[in-house]
């Protein structure tokens, strides 16, 4: 999963492979809920404005983008269940343990965040390695590599510093994240 996402796995120190029963319990829950959700209520949790906006050709091409690397990780969901997507998360070795064994809510910031409030992930190594604190004493990036349900993901296209941007702003209603393409391949 970490060369799906960029990674070089040559440039690897240490790998933890850790499972936590309950944060895994809740995830295939709320994937199921969310499913369950979007069929009886697609009006509620399946909205597709975004494609009434001035730049919806290029909010169709970060949508195509998502789907492409959610078709790429070959992880289809099982019946009456939402896809995933493999996803990195660059942050400080402490951080991460939090994490593994609470899930990323247990270290999540409010802040106003570019394209909205929430936990940044990326499905590029290379661009979260430049949010993470390097490992003492390896001095390499850490980072915590997983699976995320995008669900309904909203084509963040906003300019962050126009007046239209999402900066600080709520998730967008009828949509369970927003996603952002970014080009940061070396």
């Amino acid at each position: 999963m970490f060369e799906h996402l960029g990674g070089d796995i040559h440039r690897v120190g240490v790998v933890y492979d850790i499972e936590n029963g309950t944060t895994s319990a809740i995830f295939e829950g709320y994937r199921a809920q969310l499913y369950q959700q979007q069929v009886t209520a697609p009006e509620q949790f399946r909205r597709e404005d975004h494609k009434d906006a001035e730049d919806w050709e290029l909010k169709q091409k970060y949508e195509e983008d998502l789907e492409r690397r959610i078709t790429m990780a070959d992880l289809q969901p099982e019946e009456n269940k939402m896809r995933v997507l493999p996803v990195a998360h660059g942050t400080s070795e402490a951080a991460a343990w939090k994490i593994s064994f609470g899930g990323l809510g247990v270290v999540a910031k409010v802040d106003a965040g570019f394209y909205g409030q929430g936990i940044y992930l990326s499905s590029e190594v290379s661009y979260v390695e430049q949010f993470s604190t390097p490992a003492f004493p390896e001095n390499s990036a850490v980072l915590v590599v997983g699976l995320a349900i995008p669900g309904n993901a909203y084509p963040a296209t906003e300019d962050p510093f126009s007046p239209k941007s999402l900066l600080g702003a709520n998730r967008k209603l009828g949509y369970q994240s927003h996603y952002v393409v970014v080009n940061s391949r070396k």
